[in-house]
């Protein structure tokens, strides 16, 4: 019988990969709960998502966990690594990367996004994400379910109550607790939300404007908190107040409809 040089190299490769692995948990099991350096975070993040959109899941993977380190207290880096976990082939590694993501302060809906993201497919079918996860759904509560999707000024009628002399303003709301937010003449902002009875919490991580000098899209890491005071009047979402410092877009309060 002919035996190909790869059936001793391919088990070395499975054992190499496997060692791998778990010095990855080791470390990040390591980690402490403790806040870090977000900004480095989120630049490592904004890398990663790069590399995960293209399909190279090992480096989205190698980054992300360099971006838990950064900051050991985000739970969205441990998040994401589980995905690209996944994405590998590894959905029990995935799922333990999981549990440390659910170890830091995530959103309310933090397992519905478990529950529907199409990365963690095979973690699912794990019977140790059913005991974990048992009544997750994929479906938000009421509030959540309205919110989410893109809201723009610019499809609102001035009488509802907002000043379109500046320009249309924009913010959009994912179901993954990320969500973006930007003016037609200005710039354009990234970063998670978590949702109260009455107000929106947000945590702005980048800001990209369009350079003049260069003439290229530039973009800088942001640490800032804010928060949107908010009610639904029919079929609007209407803001009576928005805090961010530095992040905050002014004069975006008022009320937003669908975009279409």
């Amino acid at each position: 019988m002919k035996i190909s040089r790869w059936s001793f190299v391919a088990p070395l490769i499975l054992l190499f990969a496997s060692a791998c692995s778990d010095a990855r948990l080791e470390e990040m099991s390591a980690l402490p709960l403790t806040p870090g350096d977000r900004a480095e975070a989120t630049r490592l993040h904004q890398a990663a998502l790069q590399s995960h959109r293209s399909g190279d899941y090992a480096a989205s993977a190698a980054t992300w966990a360099l971006a838990a380190k950064a900051d050991p207290g985000w739970y969205v880096p441990f998040y994401n690594l589980a995905c690209a976990t996944s994405m590998q082939g590894e959905p029990e590694l995935a799922l333990e990367f999981l549990k440390l993501a659910g170890r830091r302060e995530t959103p309310a809906n933090f397992p519905a996004t478990v529950a529907a993201d199409s990365d963690l497919a095979a973690v699912r079918d794990l019977s140790e994400y059913q005991s974990l996860f048992a009544g997750a759904s994929a479906s938000p509560d009421p509030v959540e379910q309205q919110l989410y999707g893109a809201w723009s000024s610019g499809e609102c009628n001035p009488a509802a109550g907002f000043d379109l002399a500046g320009g249309a303003y924009g913010f959009a709301f994912a179901q993954d607790g990320s969500f973006t937010a930007s003016v037609a003449t200005g710039p354009s902002f990234r970063g998670d939300f978590t949702v109260e009875e009455e107000a929106l919490r947000l945590h702005f991580q980048t800001r990209e404007f369009f350079n003049p000098g260069s003439g290229e899209l530039e973009e800088t890491p942001l640490d800032t908190n804010g928060e949107i005071v908010y009610r639904f009047s029919g079929a609007a979402m209407c803001f009576s107040e928005i805090n961010g410092g530095e992040s905050a877009i002014h004069p975006a309060t008022g009320c937003y409809c669908r975009a279409r």
